[in-house]
């Protein structure tokens, strides 16, 4: 049997797979996330899954980042061949969050008012741009090197959050996801409670 063969036969027993979860009685809905890195094969897979008109009760999330996806990525292909097919495809944008929509979010996050967590907030939107990852990322590293701290109050005061602005200016966070991933890999193997994963990982 050859490539192909194997990998319709695959695609056939997935199908079926899905088709056990996916019914009148119990819709299924699937969250594929950074598709802007998904191979050929990956996205032949959704293709027929799509295709297939015995798969039914079916939901499918697709995500990727716009900007590391052009006209002639494999994503971009299956898009517009499925579009092509007369399928009903529905695209949702999704915008950076605006200086207002940060400071809301750090005020419930902290528990603080607005009033008070505005200047942090301008702050984190100059740093990320309003990007929800990369204020995800900046507030764990802020948290992390205690920048961010629950400071503890008196036995009738529940306590509250506090932080350093000018500590917070100074801190550098990459706009790049890779070199993230790398930064944390890093700072993972640095730490002396990792010290066996990390004899073990340069073995």
């Amino acid at each position: 049997m050859g490539p192909q063969e194997n990998a319709n036969r695959f695609y056939l027993v997935f199908q079926n797979f899905i088709k056990i979860f996916a019914n009148q009685d119990h819709p299924l809905a699937i969250f594929l996330d950074d598709l802007q890195w998904a191979d050929t094969p990956s996205l032949e897979l959704v293709k027929n899954l799509i295709e297939d008109a015995s798969v039914n009760y079916l939901f499918l999330i697709l995500a990727y980042r716009d900007n590391e996806v052009d006209s002639t990525h494999p994503f971009s292909a299956l898009i517009s061949g499925l579009e092509k097919e007369g399928f009903r495809l529905d695209k949702i944008l999704l915008k950076p969050l605006s200086l207002e929509n940060v400071n809301e979010l750090l005020s419930d996050s902290l528990r603080r008012p607005t009033e008070e967590t505005m200047s942090f907030a301008e702050i984190v939107y100059s740093k990320t741009r309003g990007n929800p990852f990369f204020i995800n990322e900046l507030l764990k590293q802020l948290s992390k090197e205690e920048i961010i701290s629950y400071q503890k109050g008196s036995p009738t005061d529940s306590g509250r959050w506090v932080w350093n602005l000018e500590k917070i200016k100074n801190t550098n966070i990459s706009d790049n996801v890779v070199e993230l991933l790398v930064n944390r890999i890093k700072n993972f193997l640095l730490e002396p409670k990792n010290l066996k994963t990390r004899l073990l990982y340069w073995k």
